[in-house]
Order: C-alpha cells, then structure tokens, then sequence
C-alpha cells in the first residue's frame, strides 16, 4: 500500500513529484518507451528502467502488455536472462519463443497497474499545497515591512521653470590679411665677384659702363664684347651668362633656365645665350628656323624640338 505524508509543509512536494513520476510514465515517456521496444533487437526490463527512469516493476509490466498484444515476443537468451525481442527479429535469428518463458506468463495474473487507492494517493499528492516559509525569512519580510512604513515618501520638489536665452549666432572671425609679399631688392654685386673677371677686366667694364652684376646680366654679348677692351665674343657670352645666373640665385626666381631642356648641354647652352637666346621664354616666343640659322650645330628639326620643350617648361 502506497502512504503519502499528511504533513502540510517541509517536503511533501518532492514526495508528490517522485510519486507521480514512478508510478505512471508521462504519454510522451510511454510513446518513446514503445518506439524503443519495437525497434531494438532484444530488450530487458532491466534496460528499460535504467533508460527511461521507470521502477523495475512497471518496466516489466509493460513489456507484458506489449507480449499479450502480440508485438514483441518472449525468449531466454543463452545467458539465462529473459528477453523481448519483435516476431521479425525472431525469424531473422532463427530462433523460437522459449516454452520456460510461455509457462512463467502464463501464470502471471493480468492484475491492472492502478487500482482505486493508488489513483486516489496520486490525487492528493498532486494537489496544489503552498510551502510555508520559515521563521526566519517570517522575521525579515516583517522588519521590510516596518521599516518601509516608518520611512516618509519625499515630497517632489518644485522645479523652476527657466527660460532658455536665445542661442547667439557665432560671431564670424575675420579673415587674417594676406601679408603682400615685397619685391626683391635689387642687388648691385661687384663685377669682381663673377668667375674669372679680375681688377684689370673689372675696371674695362666699369669705363664701358657695366660696373655691377646686373648690368652685365641685362646686356647684349656682342655689345658687351665691342665695347670692353680685352673681351671676345665667347667671353662676353660666358660673363652674361654667368651674371644671369647670379641674379636668379640672389633674388630667388624659379625660373626655369635654359639648361633644363633635355639636350641642351653647357656648349650648346653658351651658344644659344650668344644668339640673344638667354631664357627659356625667348626660346619659346623664337622660330625654329631663325634659332637653326643663329645657333651652330642646331638644325631645323632640332630647334623645333627645343622650342616645344621650352613651351611645356612655361606652362
């Protein structure tokens, strides 16, 4: 006979569950509990309850059932153990249902699982009973609750209402002015300090009217060289050259010269500033058979060349 404990509180709860749970598999349980029966070669009431968690009495009981039914069939196996197997796994063995087995079922009487008092013992251990808590937690939740009562509620406080200032637009900075760039001052170097030009030179130039770098710079070589005494053709073209050269280095001027035309060597370079083709600009505003006439050693497919690479130099 099945007792349950008549105790309201403590551990009734878990005796219920444990109950319910031995008792009678779930439908879900049962279901999976069949479809294992019915698809495994051999089972005992032993696998049953140690798979599904089922007390050893219930397994067999149910493995009977499925006997009676017809669905599995009953055999000792060649240890001695009873076991269930289905009819079509039977005829694969080539086995036959053990006439020890048929007398043992035969005189297990077909007594139902549930009878009148288990169901009404499941009843009562199924019911809803509240747990009561103990003294302790008791305690504590009265103290919260004291402690909540005697706390005042803080009162709100009023809250001002503030009117927003209008937003100020950002003042715009103004813009710094660009500072002008000053001209260059206009250096008036010695004539001594071009390359190659000593006192008795220095002091022909300066009779002839070419007493600073500059004014050599600006001149024509062949006038430069009819009116010093003592200087040709070929030096005249060297100390313009020369003088230019300085004059863009003092005064900063990236300006591009002459030189950087591909193929044009210090020889060649000498003899376009002889021919009055002393920058880049003259050799682009020039004609390329007027500068293949003035310059030896050009031809009119080379001056062409030359004066198309000063154009893309002033571009």
């Amino acid at each position: 006979m099945l007792t349950i404990s008549k105790k309201k509180w403590g551990r009734s709860t878990a005796k219920k569950e444990r109950v319910v749970r031995d008792a009678i598999p779930k439908d879900d349980t049962a279901s999976d509990i069949k479809s294992y029966v019915l698809n495994a070669k051999s089972v005992t009431p032993y696998d049953l309850a140690s798979k599904f968690n089922i007390r050893m009495s219930v397994a067999k009981k149910m493995l009977k059932e499925y006997a009676d039914d017809g669905e599995i069939v009953p055999f000792i196996h060649e240890g001695g153990v009873s076991v269930y197997t289905t009819p079509e796994e039977m005829e694969k063995q080539g086995q036959e249902p053990s006439p020890q087995i048929e007398v043992v079922a035969s005189t297990i009487k077909n007594v139902p699982l549930m009878n009148d008092e288990m169901e009404s013992a499941i009843d009562v251990a199924t019911e809803d009973v509240p747990v009561k808590p103990g003294r302790a937690a008791r305690k504590k939740r009265e103290e919260r609750e004291k402690k909540a009562k005697k706390k005042p509620k803080p009162k709100p406080e009023a809250v001002e209402e503030v009117e927003e200032e209008p937003k100020k637009k950002p003042e715009k900075k103004a813009k710094p002015k660009k500072k002008e760039k000053k001209a260059p001052e206009r250096p008036d170097l010695k004539v001594t300090e071009i390359s190659g030009i000593g006192p008795k030179t220095a002091d022909s130039l300066t009779n002839a009217g070419f007493d600073n770098v500059r004014a050599i710079s600006e001149a024509d070589p062949d006038e430069l060289a009819d009116k010093v005494d003592g200087v040709g053709s070929k030096g005249a073209a060297d100390m313009v050259y020369e003088a230019k050269k300085m004059i863009q280095e003092l005064e900063g001027e990236e300006v591009p010269e002459i030189s950087d035309i591909k193929g044009i060597g210090p020889t060649l370079e000498k003899r376009l500033i002889l021919a009055h083709y002393d920058s880049v600009k003259a050799l682009a505003d020039a004609e390329s058979e007027e500068v293949a006439q003035k310059v030896e050693g050009i031809t009119v497919d080379g001056a062409k060349r030359i004066i198309k690479e000063a154009k893309d130099l002033l571009k």
